[in-house]
């Protein structure tokens, strides 16, 4: 199971009646930062407002505390998203956001370990992104995309989508390999 640890917690928070509101969180997360702003009314059951951002997480901290465990992916997140009034029900969520993800590479973790990888093409068992960029909309507690974007060697990408609870995504990706890297291949025939 993945863990949060956050440290470094400051926060201020108001209560009227039955609304709690958090007027300034801030906590480091993986090396970045977390704040958040918000409030609830827990008389109707609902989330009036909430502004997240995350700035500056490195993922190499949260890649090893999530447990995945075999590989490398280093690089920087930053993100932001802003829920609108809704029920206080993961499905009912919703608001927008945005990801963007710099510096980015990954070696040898699962989505590279297949046969086909360590035998025909080693070259991508390490990728690296200058920059991976997805806006984010969040409706009826289903997170989607309409822009995916990576700019890398020796791959770039775009693409939408659906990103699920576990983070799978589910969509449609198209890639464009680098020159050198197509150069690169051996002949299939």
């Amino acid at each position: 199971p993945h863990i949060w640890r956050a440290a470094k917690l400051k926060s201020t928070f108001h209560v009227n009646g039955m609304e709690i509101g958090v007027d300034n969180l801030q906590t480091t997360l993986y090396g970045g930062v977390l704040t958040a702003k918000g409030s609830v009314d827990l008389s109707a059951g609902t989330l009036q407002t909430l502004s997240l951002s995350l700035t500056d997480v490195k993922l190499d901290q949260w890649y090893r505390a999530s447990g995945i465990a075999t590989g490398d992916l280093t690089g920087r997140m930053d993100f932001s998203m802003n829920f609108m009034e809704s029920a206080l029900a993961v499905d009912s969520l919703k608001g927008n956001g945005w990801a963007k993800l710099t510096d980015v590479s990954a070696r040898n973790i699962p989505l590279q370990r297949n046969l086909f990888v360590v035998l025909v093409i080693p070259m991508l068992s390490r990728i690296t992104f200058e920059r991976i960029y997805a806006d984010l909309s969040l409706k009826n507690g289903k997170l989607s995309t309409r822009q995916l974007t990576g700019k890398g060697t020796p791959l770039d990408f775009k693409g939408d989508g659906r990103i699920g609870l576990d983070g799978a995504f589910s969509g449609n990706v198209e890639g464009v390999f680098s020159g050198y890297f197509v150069r690169s291949l051996p002949p299939l025939v």
